[in-house]
Order: structure tokens, then sequence, then C-alpha cells
């Protein structure tokens, strides 16, 4: 499978090692930078990096993964790459229809790119236990693991590494 355009090569090379250390098929990017309406800017470009190519093209450090497809994850392998996913510093948000969406879907954020002020938001919210969203409601994901070790050591880690990159605008 190739990347998709708007994915980050480096965001692509993480993404496929999670999958392949959880025997876990690659599957379908199906959004990474674009301006469509329902997005509500989350997928506007955040800046520029030179492709497998060497040519300039545009990505976003945000990038959505369907669930609907039979062949894509079920529950317990949701649940390991969501956890998986951030040893490589990409946080996963379970996306689902109650919450307004169209159709569930991962929305992923990658902390080790520069990213745009709502992004950061987004990071920030999850940091305190929040889902990301308007209403920041505590997140449905994570809430069980928020007074877990291994949870703190995580979530150290993407504050370490939004910190080490000097990602936040403050």
């Amino acid at each position: 499978m190739q990347r998709k355009a708007g994915v980050h090569t480096s965001t692509w090379q993480r993404w496929q090692q999670i999958h392949t250390e959880l025997g876990f098929p690659l599957n379908n990017i199906t959004q990474s930078v674009g301006d469509a309406p329902q997005s509500a800017g989350f997928h506007k470009a955040d800046g520029t990096f030179k492709n497998e190519k060497g040519k300039a093209e545009k990505y976003c450090a945000s990038f959505d993964v369907s669930l609907l497809h039979p062949h894509h994850y079920k529950g317990a392998e949701l649940a390991l790459l969501m956890v998986r996913a951030l040893h490589y510093d990409i946080l996963c948000f379970w996306r689902v229809r109650g919450q307004g969406f169209t159709s569930p879907h991962l929305h992923n954020i990658d902390c080790r790119l520069k990213m745009k002020a709502q992004l950061q938001r987004q990071v920030r919210e999850w940091l305190n236990g929040g889902d990301g969203l308007v209403g920041n409601e505590p997140d449905p994901f994570w809430v069980g693991y928020a007074n877990q070790v291994a949870y703190r050591m995580l979530k150290t880690r993407i504050e370490d590494a939004m910190e080490a990159s000097n990602k936040w605008n403050d």
C-alpha cells in the first residue's frame, strides 16, 4: 500500500511499523490534508515536507482511518492499535456516529509534527482526559486507562514529544 498524499513520510513509516508489530493489515487512510467543510479546518495543511520524489508536498498532522469496512479493526484490535500508536507519538481518537460524525473512524494526530492550534488544542484536551471535540467530554476509550501507570507514562511521552519539538503555540 502506498502512502496517501498529505500524510508525512515519517508518519506513514511509523503507521506501517505499528501495523507490522501488531500483525494487522494496513488499512486505508481515508483523509489527510484537505479543505472539506465537514472537517471544520482540522485537516487543513500544517506545513510542507519533501516527499519521496524530492518534491514539496503539503501535510496535515492529523489523518483519519475508516472503521466501516469489514476488514478494518475489530474491538480488541482497535484498543491494541490505539495504545501501540502512543508508543510512536500518534494519538488516536475513536470517533463514532453518536458524536455527530457520519461514519465511525479514527482521528489520529502525529505529535512529532508541527501542527495548527486546533490540533494542539485536541492534544491538550486528550492530555487532560478529554475527547478533543467541541464539548470536550471525557474520552470514552481512554476513561478506563486514566489511573493506570502505563497510561500516565504514555501521557508523559506525548507531553515530552510536544515540548521537545516546540510544537505548542504558547
